[in-house]
């Protein structure tokens, strides 16, 4: 019997998921079916088609004009890592691209900073992705760019959300104290969790917290080599993408 009742759920949901997401956002109708987008204005019904690869939406106020921003989350593979693109349109007496930004292995998205009550768009360095390349484990972790958008433009702006950096090296050293404890701590899991390391000693330096950078990399990175992974972390960050 249960059986049969789990047969016909998925029978009656399977048109469910094939039916388009419509959502009204300001004065636009915003049709979603698969990876395109149909935008129609309710004003003068002028419409515009967009068609991203395996795209998600969201649309957000970001800078509390009035005017809502669609945010469009692109994800293709590069090689065995995911790289997102964010495309950001907005949504006012037309629709225009504001701008397009390559993001790496880190989904883009919209964070709150209780610190500066602002919103806050964070998005990740690729120069960075090249250590996920060599990690050969399901983990992918890359530096935080903490963008605020002035109503033309994304600025990036640190010094405003400190805590949104600290609070994300919470989550990744949780990650590389669980992943140290199961495979041990050796110079190969340190080599394993690069991008991690990097991630966190960036996001340290970015909050201006020099010393506890240089304190992961002494405590937590088992090789020799940390001077010269110190200064690897340093030149990518200056390398052109």
């Amino acid at each position: 019997m249960g059986k049969i009742i789990y047969l016909l759920f998925v029978l009656v949901s399977i048109p469910c998921l094939l039916y388009p997401q419509v959502d009204t956002v300001g004065n636009y109708i915003i049709t979603r079916e698969n990876n395109l987008l149909t935008i129609v204005s309710t004003e003068t019904s002028e419409t515009h088609v967009l068609e991203y690869p395996n795209l998600t939406t969201e649309y957000y106020d970001i800078d509390e004009d009035g005017i809502y921003e669609l945010l469009i989350i692109s994800e293709d593979m590069n090689k065995t890592i995911p790289n997102f693109v964010l495309f950001v349109y907005t949504l006012g007496n037309n629709i225009e691209l504001i701008t397009t930004i390559n993001s790496g292995v880190k989904k883009p998205e919209l964070i709150y900073s209780e610190e500066s009550g602002l919103t806050v768009l964070a998005i990740g360095f690729p120069n960075f992705d090249k250590l996920n390349n060599s990690a050969n484990i399901d983990l992918f972790f890359s530096p935080l760019n903490l963008l605020f958008f002035n109503g033309e433009s994304f600025e990036t702006d640190y010094d405003d959300c400190i805590d949104i950096l600290l609070k994300e090296n919470e989550e990744i050293f949780s990650v590389v104290t669980d992943f140290l404890l199961s495979y041990g701590k050796n110079c190969k899991t340190s080599k394993l969790l690069e991008s991690a390391f990097a991630s966190i000693y960036m996001n340290y330096i970015n909050a201006g917290e020099f010393a506890m950078a240089d304190h992961l990399i002494d405590t937590y990175y088992f090789c020799e080599d940390k001077k010269e992974f110190i200064q690897l972390i340093k030149n990518t960050l200056t390398e052109r993408p």
